[in-house]
């Protein structure tokens, strides 16, 4: 979906359909989860989180840094684009954010916020709010002063007033105890910067010079963590004012000051300066508000990959597209349920960062849109974590079909070692190639996937394709290319020494009905055998 001199909101929140299509990745949807669904789009970290799956959120991202929410009836939920990790930067935004309620006065409970988290030594969820609804988030501190140790240094409560950005914020510190946050349910500091007067809902825009509030942060005592995670511009509807809240936010964020970097023009149109401008490779994308032209000098240009490639994921990277073997890998395109991980250590057999990069997850769902047809599907996995046999195990299943199961990469290849199981030919037939991963022991991990044209698989030439055959069916795995798939003799419609080797898959299904055909065969001919035998010696 491509976007000129608009906003986001003008072609997406305008069409339901856009959150329900089939393959959407995990930043377009329909958030109906308790968990996170986080990765990076277009260049971009991104972060959506709902508490209770009652309420209904849709989430859209477009060009760039822009995203688009639409919200209704939640009782808490925030997320947004930015940065992994977060950092002391200049963040610029311009758009729109409401709640929904008559006159469009604040009525419901929302904030627009530079949200993020620290880890160690301090577990700290922040926000620089720049507008809010029916409450304001510098009450939270009012009254007590107990504090947690390894805060902020003087207790929680409200921690004064300073000027930033050209305006006023006030800070106040609380304490959650037993709450969701970042680590699970943990007990953790909050650190609320509120501007005052908070800016008007509707049209909006603003600069955050981040350093300036961490500066004012430990001027006041109130010390973040050293290790830095994710840091987004987030929407967040609460119903802490006893009422649910709605609403809907349409923004575009932007390091820097909000000017426009010139990388030169092109019959008069500019030319984008990131490969981020053009994640759809169709030569056009937007920078800076504005179209713009994608060119070889634009950074992170590549040539295309060959034509017979459909998908090439770099799970868990980030930033621009890496190459491996002659094919450029976009980062996490299409994946829902994985959070990145790297490691500096040397992958054997590997020959690219695309490997030491990883998604982990307990359930990790890849959804490739692609035209019906046959394709072949590479996996690539790396046990970069675990040190020992046992510690992970998980399945993983294509187009509904089990190929692994509860493998564990350590206990196939070892410790920092390329494992390429595979490849498996599969046929796509409801315009989306879904590829899943689910846990058993730890997390399930992937480090990259790529999907290329295939052939139809050829039945043997002693057997017709039926039912029965070796042919694979509509949604099944090839039986040729599989560690889990059923080996079949190619020598007659009999079957194999192993007739019915497994049943993780379709096509697994359908060699053992073979086999049962097979089997009943050789039963007839050794009681016709029987017979002739009686039949002689009487």
């Amino acid at each position: 979906m491509k976007l000129q001199k608009t906003l986001l909101a003008s072609v997406a929140l305008g069409c339901a359909s856009a959150f329900l299509a089939p393959g959407a990745n995990a930043c377009n949807g329909v958030l109906n989860s308790a968990t996170n669904a986080v990765g990076t789009h277009n260049g971009y970290y991104y972060s959506f989180w709902r508490q209770t799956s009652q309420s209904n959120v849709q989430i859209g991202c477009g060009e760039g840094g822009d995203y688009s929410t639409d919200w209704s009836n939640v009782f808490n939920w925030v997320g947004g684009k930015g940065w992994n990790p977060g950092g002391p930067r200049i963040v610029s935004y311009e758009g729109t954010f409401q709640g929904k309620n008559a006159n469009n006065q604040r009525g419901q409970n929302s904030y627009l916020a530079l949200y993020g988290w620290t880890r160690v030594p301090t577990e700290v969820e922040y926000y620089v709010v720049e507008s809010y609804g029916s409450y304001n988030p510098a009450s939270c501190g009012t009254g007590n002063t107990g504090g947690v140790a390894g805060g902020g240094g003087q207790g929680d409560g409200r921690k004064g007033s300073y000027q930033a950005d050209g305006a006023t914020y006030d800070m106040v510190q609380c304490t959650r105890t037993n709450q969701p946050s970042i680590s699970g349910t943990s007990t953790f500091k909050q650190f609320f910067s509120v501007r005052n007067p908070p800016k008007p809902w509707g049209e909006i825009s603003g600069t955050i010079n981040v350093q300036e509030h961490w500066d004012q942060w430990a001027a006041a005592g109130m010390r973040l963590g050293n290790d830095h995670d994710y840091m987004v511009l987030a929407t967040e509807g609460y119903g802490g004012d006893g009422r649910n809240s709605s609403g809907d936010s349409n923004l575009r964020i932007s390091e820097g000051p909000g000017s426009v970097q010139s990388c030169g023009d092109q019959n008069g149109t500019p030319v984008c300066c990131s490969i981020t401008a053009d994640p759809n490779r169709d030569g056009m994308g937007e920078q800076g508000g504005n179209a713009c032209v994608v060119t070889p000098d634009t950074e992170g240009w590549h040539q295309p990959n060959p034509d017979n490639v459909l998908a090439a994921i770099n799970v868990g990277g980030n930033g621009l597209d890496v190459q491996m073997d002659n094919i450029w890998y976009e980062p996490n395109r299409f994946v829902t349920g994985a959070e990145p991980y790297s490691t500096t250590d040397s992958v054997a057999g590997a020959n690219s960062s695309v490997i030491t990069t990883e998604g982990y997850g307990e359930d990790i769902t890849i959804d490739i849109p692609l035209s019906n047809q046959w394709v072949s599907v590479d996996l690539s996995f790396a046990e970069m974590y675990q040190t020992e046999l046992g510690q992970r195990a998980f399945s993983v299943s294509i187009e509904g079909d089990e190929v692994l199961t509860n493998v564990d990469v350590f206990g196939e290849v070892g410790h920092d070692v390329l494992w390429q199981p595979g490849p498996y030919v599969v046929r796509v037939t409801d315009g989306s190639l879904n590829i899943r991963l689910t846990s058993t022991i730890d997390n399930a991990t992937i480090s990259a996937v790529l999907v290329t044209k295939a052939d139809e698989p050829v039945a043997s030439s002693s057997a017709p394709v039926s039912s029965s055959s070796v042919a694979v069916s509509s949604s099944s795995v090839a039986p040729v290319v599989s560690s889990s798939s059923v080996a079949v003799s190619s020598s007659s419609a009999a079957v194999s020494s192993t007739p019915a080797a497994s049943s993780s898959s379709s096509a697994g299904n359908s060699v053992a009905l073979g086999s049962f055909n097979g089997w009943f065969l050789m039963l007839l001919g050794s009681l016709l055998l029987v017979l002739r035998r009686v039949s002689v010696k009487s």
